[in-house]
């Protein structure tokens, strides 16, 4: 229903206009003082936001950081929390004169140590403790190798019998920042086995992995293997050396994963001219921390006599 003032539709219009004001003043008070909003956001404060976007990214930056360094500082207290917890127990029961009764007490230790602490100090916790303070002797290389190591690392090496296998496993996964679950496929795939390093006698091994840890030093026969699995490229029944080429590209992150860390592709089918005569390298690769290239020469079936130089 219309309802009209003394000046009839004039009056209304009136009306009309004061009612539009009042929404467009809304809230009360002077209209100049209402700003129009953007996502909430008030155009005297939009310029400033933008600013946000960097320091937000800044500070996550060193949050993660700091996560890291904790979790890092966390990880090695604990490293040398097990270690200590096994040298005292292999010096208190063990090999003293309660080792007849060592089972026992070390069975009634854990079921203490377990109702108090939890899990993790159990009688089986506990007995990878003592493996681990009779497999790693010396504080000094627990101290150095704890920084990049887990307990899940030590827990993998500490059942490595052979003392240089063990300790190429871990300066290897120390240098190359392996995952415990590439650590236990780089066991499981026999890769000490399969190095050049493996052959050579025992004093000459030490020797290697003793410069190893003190310099990060990577020599060719700690480097290179043979043979190299190369299973993950699924090829089957025949196919030519271009198939493999193709292939092993095709895999190029499961292939340097074999090669090992250190290896950057370059080329493949690099020309190179030798007195006038041009020859192509199948596969080109510099290795990083030898500071050499790296030549790959793909042949099928049993390789003949080396030529000069391979």
């Amino acid at each position: 229903m219309q309802v009209q003032g003394p000046h009839g539709a004039q009056d209304h219009q009136c009306q009309q206009r004061k009612a539009h004001a009042r929404i467009l003043s809304w809230p009360p008070g002077d209209a100049s003082s209402v700003r129009p909003h953007w996502h909430g956001v008030t155009m005297t404060n939009k310029l400033a936001v933008k600013g946000v976007g960097k320091l937000a990214t800044d500070i996550g930056a060193l949050i993660e950081s700091t996560r890291g360094q904790v979790v890092q500082a966390a990880n090695a207290a604990l490293t040398t929390l097990y270690w200590q917890i096994g040298v005292r127990i292999r010096q208190d029961v063990l090999e003293q004169r309660r080792a007849k009764y060592g089972g026992e007490i070390l069975s009634a230790l854990g079921q203490r140590l377990e109702r108090e602490y939890g899990r993790g100090f159990d009688e089986k916790s506990l007995r990878h403790m003592v493996r681990f303070a009779e497999q790693f002797p010396d504080e000094a290389i627990v101290s150095a190798l704890r920084r990049q190591l887990t307990w899940s690392h030590f827990k993998t090496l500490i059942y490595l019998d052979e003392p240089l296998k063990r300790d190429f496993y871990a300066e290897l996964c120390r240098v190359e920042r392996w995952s415990t679950r590439v650590l236990q496929h780089k066991v499981q795939g026999m890769l000490y086995e399969r190095t050049a390093l493996s052959k050579k006698p025992q004093a000459l091994i030490r020797k290697e992995l003793d410069a190893l840890r003190k310099t990060d030093a990577m020599s060719p026969a700690l480097v290179f293997r043979d043979p190299y699995l190369l299973g993950f490229l699924g090829l089957r029944d025949s196919y030519s050396e271009k198939d493999l080429e193709s292939a092993l590209l095709r895999e190029i992150q499961s292939f340097l994963l074999e090669l090992g860390v250190g290896f950057a592709f370059i080329e493949r089918q690099k020309r190179i001219s030798v007195r006038g005569e041009d020859f192509y390298i199948d596969l080109l690769f510099f290795h990083r921390l030898m500071k050499r290239l790296v030549v790959v020469e793909l042949k099928l079936g049993t390789s003949g006599r080396p030529t000069r130089g391979r």
